[in-house]
């Protein structure tokens, strides 16, 4: 258009200008127009009752329906998870070479200390939960693999000592699936089988570095002395194992038809767990288990305020809670 205004200066002239005001005072007072139709409608189909519901509060209106597609999540998280696996592979190939080892020096060590890796490894590492452990076991397998090349490298293993919580982490997995096998007492998961295999490898091989280190230094001596803790440390290292555990709150009835409780302690909801009906399936047991396991490790606690949990040896869906503030 400015081309052709250019090549033909008589389309436009000097008058243009008031064509364009009295287009934009058109367009402005027919919009007024329709804003006060809108107006009277709406004011002379107002309820006279001065009771209702101010915008923004009471029953919505509109369509309920669910825009999450949980097909498109999963495809989307598999994808990822595969993506991972295939990143971890090719980590454990390279720092389990010999070759590598001899070749990394203190630059590439530095460069990989301040990556992302181990803070990756250790958010595998922090997810105790056992459903996802059982139903996501790839990815959490070549995490430990990893951390086994990482271990098994003269160079790297500092990464997972020094700057790391990786072995507290590991020694809480252990002690979960260890738990939850104790408490099913059947091992039919065969990704939870071979994830056990794989951690019970990286955990022996931190005892053994442990061990060794304990053997030549010196501060490990008998004249080694204990160094001074907080009373809010002394306080979490100490109630931290008694925060989960297990209780006999009902009694094994020999008839079975009713559940008998224990006299000496006083449950809530006896009346309702008595008539209720107890369902053994092993589908639920290990479901309930599961979550005792994310419970047992997953209670706040600190010196202000702390939750203690104790469940039934008998049913697992029987618990008492004790909840201390500040």
């Amino acid at each position: 258009a400015a081309a052709a205004a250019a090549n033909n200066p008589t389309i436009i002239d000097d008058n243009d200008d008031e064509y364009y005001e009295d287009d934009i005072e058109q367009i402005e007072s027919t919009t007024i127009q329709q804003l006060n139709t809108i107006n009277n409608s709406n004011h002379n189909n107002a309820n006279p009752n001065s009771n209702f519901w101010a915008k923004g509060t009471g029953f919505g209106t509109g369509s309920t329906h669910s825009q999450w597609k949980s097909d498109e999540i999963i495809q989307i998280q598999k994808l990822h998870e595969e993506h991972v696996i295939y990143l971890f592979d090719i980590f454990c190939s390279i720092f389990s070479d010999k070759l590598s080892e001899e070749l990394l020096d203190e630059n590439l060590i530095e460069i990989i200390n301040t990556s992302c890796l181990i803070p990756v490894l250790e958010s595998y590492l922090r997810n105790d939960s056992i459903l996802d452990i059982s139903k996501q076991g790839d990815i959490h397998r070549h995490c430990l693999r990893l951390v086994n090349c990482l271990l098994h490298n003269n160079k790297l293993k500092s990464l997972i000592y020094q700057t790391s919580n990786i072995e507290s982490l590991i020694e809480n997995l252990l002690q979960c699936v260890q738990t939850y096998t104790s408490m099913i007492q059947i091992d039919d998961d065969e990704q939870l089988n071979l994830f056990s295999v794989e951690l019970k490898q990286v955990y022996d091989k931190i005892k053994q570095d442990r061990q060794i280190e304990k053997e030549n230094s010196s501060q490990f001596n008998i004249n080694h002395k204990q160094q001074l803790v907080t009373l809010e440390e002394f306080y979490s290292q100490t109630m931290k194992l008694l925060q989960f555990s297990t209780y006999p709150i009902t009694i094994e009835n020999e008839s079975g038809e009713k559940i008998l409780f224990n006299k000496a302690i006083k449950y809530h909801y006896e009346d309702m767990v008595r008539d209720a009906l107890t369902i053994n399936s092993m589908q639920r047991i290990k479901r309930l288990a599961q979550e005792q396991i994310t419970i047992s490790t997953s209670l706040p606690l600190s010196f202000s305020s702390t939750i203690f949990v104790r469940s039934d040896e008998n049913r697992m869906d029987v618990m008492k809670i004790l909840m201390t503030g500040p």
